[in-house]
């Protein structure tokens, strides 16, 4: 993951798309938890909201890419051990970061929040991670399913599943929550959204689509949800207002998939190819970083209300400003780790361990346990 040399075979613009969804992710968290959007009024707040909208299909990005990138033609074997890479570094900023902030200030934290710390998926302090650690390990079959379709059954499936989960609960979701999707944060639309992703790639959408078209679909889908959401907000109907403004909506599942056919068509040369290489990596450790309990409810929350009192010209200037210093500053951290991680060896054994757990858990399920044979 952390190699940067180039490879004929990578997406690079898919890469760098994995960083701009991350870097969409701050400045979500710097308008919402950030405090900016609860603290603005008027103007101001619809202003403010605007960048929101734009940046709230930030998740349907990132896991739309998970199918995009994991999804195989040809079936190899899949390594789940290789869990482990992706539980490690959501263990150690979980852990690491509440363990320090508990020896410099132990009257701040309780045992059990420190217990609980080293248990972050199975705690939920990461909802992202926690599901997608189901996603992980059902990834193999999914990719299984879609190969035993045709291209056309697989584009009916997809449209199936976008006019289920997308189109109908849209509306659905103004009476209730009637697939249980908690508005996109569940692992069943991550799932969703991963067969998506897949389908763009397997079937070579992008490459039927223009970019200038996919633009237009954009803009016109970030337009459709802020419009709304202002408009209702302003005759007071709350029950209407967000009514797109969720993950698992029409208009931000689209606007996500419109990223996916803009930035896998992009070209770069050898540098970008490897500068892309070097920090996409670390993206998923932007997320780790400043959503870590402790930076979020000691750090984050409200850190942002000083962005209300400012001119509002200068608003926007602010929002992208602090928004690229937190991605800027979490982004380093976490390439650090990445380097870290090589220079230490700890990678090396991180392979070692994950080859021998493979071997044992390939002779498991290659064993045949003649159930029903004499």
């Amino acid at each position: 993951m952390g190699n940067s040399t180039v490879s004929s075979s990578r997406n690079y613009g898919i890469d760098l798309l994995r960083l701009l969804s991350m870097f969409f992710v701050v400045i979500l968290h710097v308008l919402g938890q950030g405090g900016a959007l609860n603290n603005s009024e008027g103007t101001a707040h619809q202003l403010l909201y605007f960048f929101e909208t734009a940046a709230y299909c930030a998740v349907n990005i990132f896991a739309m890419i998970s199918g995009y990138v994991c999804f195989k033609e040809e079936e190899v074997k899949y390594s789940y051990s290789k869990y482990l890479k992706f539980w490690l570094p959501v263990f150690i900023y979980s852990f690491g970061f509440t363990l320090a902030a508990f020896i410099v200030k132990p009257q701040g934290f309780t045992v059990n929040e420190l217990v609980l710390s080293a248990f972050p998926i199975t705690a939920n302090l990461y909802w992202y991670a926690s599901s997608y650690t189901a996603l992980f390990f059902l990834i193999p079959w999914i990719n299984k399913f879609i190969r035993s379709l045709s291209n056309r059954q697989f584009t009916g499936f997809t449209f199936l599943l976008v006019s289920l989960f997308t189109v109908y609960t849209t509306f659905a979701n103004l009476l209730t929550d009637i697939f249980k999707l908690a508005g996109g944060y569940s692992v069943i639309f991550l799932i969703i959204l991963y067969f998506i992703g897949a389908w763009a790639k397997r079937c070579n959408v992008p490459d039927k689509i223009k970019s200038s078209h996919a633009w237009l679909t954009l803009l016109a889908c970030t337009v459709i949800t802020f419009v709304s959401k202002i408009y209702f907000r302003n005759i007071g109907d709350l029950k209407f207002e967000g009514f797109l403004l969720f993950y698992s909506s029409l208009t931000l599942v689209l606007s996500a998939f419109c990223y996916i056919v803009i930035f896998s068509k992009i070209k770069f040369g050898n540098t970008q190819k490897k500068l892309i290489a070097f920090f996409s990596p670390a993206a998923f450790g932007v997320y780790l970083i400043h959503c870590q309990p402790v930076v979020w409810n000691g750090v984050f929350k409200d850190a942002f209300v000083w962005i209300t009192e400012q001119k509002i010209w200068l608003m926007p200037v602010f929002v992208l400003g602090s928004a690229l210093a937190v991605f800027t500053v979490c982004l380093l951290i976490d390439r650090i780790r990445i380097t870290l991680f090589k220079v230490l060896k700890i990678d090396n054994l991180l392979n070692k361990i994950i080859e021998k757990s493979d071997e044992k858990i390939n002779k498991l399920t290659d064993s045949k346990f003649n159930i029903g044979e004499n």
